[in-house]
């Protein structure tokens, strides 16, 4: 807490920008304000438009398991995700935690900003050993014909 209010400022951008991209409103605003006030749009807090809601199976995904694993990305991957296309292990530069196949991950940029939630591909151990490689050697490596690492259908972008 500060005489400015900005106790858990990222902790609150944070939840924003997750409830926002699963299509869901919010107000940031002061005790002064109640919620009839916020009902009714008198709010002297900010508001943040929801984006285009998901799919319902993206959000259930996305609110309800929790994930297993860290996986950070560069700004080329994070740049292809927003764009709809799936994560590809050229685009991963870091692996953290233990999680199995079809298990739920959280993705980061390098810059430590929270990039999207999504069902992996392949185990932790699998993506570390094809960490930044590319389809066909992917797909040597591991012996499988897959080569995201999480398919856009798995994964919610934030």
């Amino acid at each position: 807490n500060s005489t400015y209010g900005t106790g858990g400022m990222l902790s609150k951008l944070t939840a924003t920008k997750m409830a926002v991209s699963l299509g869901i409103p919010v107000v940031i605003t002061g005790k002064e304000d109640s919620l009839e006030n916020i009902k009714e749009g008198k709010t002297t807090g900010t508001f943040f438009k929801p984006s285009k809601p998901l799919k319902q199976s993206k959000k259930l995904f996305a609110m309800m398991e929790e994930p297993k694993g860290v996986v950070y990305i560069d700004e080329g991957a994070y740049r292809a995700l927003k764009d709809g296309k799936s994560l590809l292990p050229a685009g991963i530069k870091r692996v953290e935690g233990s999680f199995n196949r079809g298990q739920v991950v959280v993705l980061y940029t390098q810059d430590g900003l929270l990039a999207g939630k999504g069902k992996t591909n392949f185990s932790s151990e699998e993506l570390k050993k094809v960490l930044g490689k590319k389809g066909e050697e992917v797909k040597r490596i591991l012996k499988t014909n897959k080569e995201e690492a999480i398919h856009r259908d798995n994964l919610v972008v934030f």
